[in-house]
């Protein structure tokens, strides 16, 4: 919630182009920045348990397709019984239950009420306005 807990939120300004290989496919004002592909390679280097050089890496735009399969090579691992050697990676499909209908009951206005309620004045809430 933005209104009733100690969330932090913060802007990070990086100057810095990214000029490194592959190039990105922006430049000038939506070039790459060091910092966000750094903090990028770094995250999903550790996620996916490759090396931050590994070119696998370095396009965004196939990292979706880099994500699902490594998910589904270590959720097939746990469904079979772990029994082959594991695969690598630390990442899962998270596929949360549905909840039951006579559990949102009572859950829903829980939530909104007590759990992450809406501060803000009464004229705002259900709109975009802070």
């Amino acid at each position: 919630s933005w209104t009733t807990d100690s969330e932090l939120t913060c802007a990070v300004l990086d100057t810095t182009a990214d000029n490194r290989e592959p190039p990105g496919t922006e430049t000038g004002h939506d070039a790459s920045r060091r910092l966000a592909r750094d903090l990028r390679l770094q995250l999903w280097a550790e996620h996916l348990s490759l090396d931050q050089n590994d070119p696998q890496l370095h396009d965004p735009a196939s990292g979706l397709e880099l994500w699902n399969t490594t998910a589904d090579a270590l959720d097939h691992w746990h469904e079979t019984g772990r029994r082959a050697p594991r695969p690598t990676g630390h990442v899962r499909h998270h596929t949360p239950d549905p909840v039951p209908p006579i559990q949102r009951l009572w859950a829903v206005p829980i939530s909104r009420l007590v759990v992450d309620p809406d501060g803000r004045p009464r004229r705002l809430r259900g709109t975009t306005q802070f």
